[in-house]
């Protein structure tokens, strides 16, 4: 049989411990390996064709549990790791969703933007147009009056340019965030790799090994 993803090899393996007879770090070293092949496995939770959901976990949760001829230990393990694959997958989905929302809140930063723009370069042209007119006959305007219409207008062009100002601080904010993601994104492909490189090592029965294996395991988390 062919396996073909870390997902592969869990259900292989939950089928396959039961009716083994290995020494009990054999079988503890192999749970520390099968953990590390699920998430290192195409994106930490799906397979190419998409089969991996937390119906198909949550199924294979259901099916171990009903083993009667596997030993405690070894089974507290394995749905320890499908468990572990469960959250994984939440995390993921959780990403996804606020990689959305991100982005369409940068939509809306630059939209923003741009419309006070607009609005400020109309009130500019104004200002220009008004001054270059006639200008208009105020002679029956009391002072106060006219201090409120200049007041008015200025309390105007102040609002709108602390909102350009706003809008413009939002919108760097929300560029930042790719760059952070990415630094983030190399971190857990270090782990990663580090993570294969001790998959692809022979099995031995070494305990810093496993220790290892498992520090780095639990190292590896799902960012955005």
């Amino acid at each position: 049989m062919v396996v073909k993803t870390g997902w592969d090899t869990i259900t292989m393996m939950t089928h396959i411990i039961p009716r083994m007879r290995l020494g009990r770090t054999v079988l503890a070293m192999m749970i520390g390996v099968l953990l590390c092949l699920f998430f290192v496995n195409t994106g930490l939770a799906q397979t190419a064709n998409g089969r991996i959901s937390e119906r198909v976990i949550n199924a294979e949760i259901d099916r171990v549990k009903q083993i009667t001829d596997m030993a405690d230990d070894d089974k507290s393990r394995i749905l320890d790791i499908l468990s572990k694959a469960n959250e994984q997958l939440k995390r993921a989905q959780e990403f996804k969703i606020q990689a959305e929302r991100f982005k369409n809140e940068r939509k809306t930063a630059q939209k923003d933007i741009d419309r006070l723009e607009d609005e400020l370069a109309n009130l500019r042209k104004k200002f220009e147009q008004q001054g270059e007119a006639k200008p208009p006959d105020y002679s029956k305007l009391s002072l106060s009056d006219l201090e409120a219409k200049l007041s008015s207008e200025l309390a105007e062009l102040s609002h709108l340019q602390n909102a350009l100002s706003a809008d413009k601080k939002s919108l760097q904010e929300l560029d930042k965030r790719p760059s952070e993601a990415t630094a983030e994104l190399s971190n857990v492909n270090k782990t990663i790799e580090e993570l294969t490189a001790l998959i692809e090592a022979p099995l031995e029965e070494d305990a810093d090994d496993l220790a290892r294996a498992r520090r780095l395991l639990a190292e590896a988390k799902l960012k955005a």
